[in-house]
C-alpha cells in the first residue's frame, strides 16, 4: 500500500508541475504575442502624456495643430474654439484640465470618450468641410473645425 501511495504522490506532483508550467507558458504567449490579423490604430506616444488611438488611417499629416482643453474656473473650454485648417492637417487635443472630457463630432466622424488629464487625442482631417464637436460631459464645451 505504501508503494502505491508513493507512486501516486509522485505522479500527482509531476502533473501539478506540468500544469503549472503549461499555465505560465500560456500566459506568456497571451501577454507577449498574439499579433492581430486585422489592422488596428496605434498609440502615438507623447513625452508627457498618455495618448489615445486615432481613428484615422496611418498617413503623414501636412501640418499639426493643437487644441487644449482648459479650465476656466467653473467651466471648461476648447482653446481655440474655432480652427481653420487645410485637408491633411492633424489636430491634437490635449486635456490640460483635471476633469475627464470627451471630444465628440456632431456627425460622429471622430469621438473619444474619457479623455483624462494630460491625455491626447489625434485626428487627421482628410476631407473638406465643417466639423462641429463638443464634450458630452460639459454642455458649454463646443468647438468647430473648418477644413478647406
Amino acid at each position: 500500500m505504501g508503494r502505491y501511495l508513493s507512486a501516486l504522490t509522485a505522479r500527482m506532483r509531476f502533473l501539478w508541475i506540468a500544469l503549472t508550467l503549461a499555465t505560465i507558458v500560456t500566459l506568456l504567449f497571451v501577454a507577449c504575442g498574439n499579433t492581430p490579423s486585422t489592422p488596428t490604430t496605434q498609440l502615438r506616444p507623447s513625452p508627457t502624456a498618455k495618448t489615445l488611438p486615432s481613428p484615422t488611417p496611418s498617413i503623414t499629416p501636412i501640418a499639426v495643430v493643437h487644441v487644449k482643453i482648459i479650465d476656466l474656473g467653473e467651466t471648461y473650454a476648447f482653446d481655440p474654439e474655432t480652427l481653420n485648417i487645410k485637408v491633411g492637417t492633424q489636430v491634437v487635443w490635449t486635456n490640460d484640465s483635471h476633469a475627464v472630457h470627451t471630444v465628440t463630432s456632431d456627425t460622429q466622424v471622430f469621438n473619444v470618450d474619457d479623455l483624462a488629464e494630460q491625455q491626447t487625442f489625434n485626428f487627421i482631417f482628410t476631407k473638406p468641410g465643417t466639423y462641429p464637436y463638443y464634450c458630452n460631459f460639459h454642455t458649454g464645451m463646443q468647438g468647430v473645425i473648418n477644413v478647406t
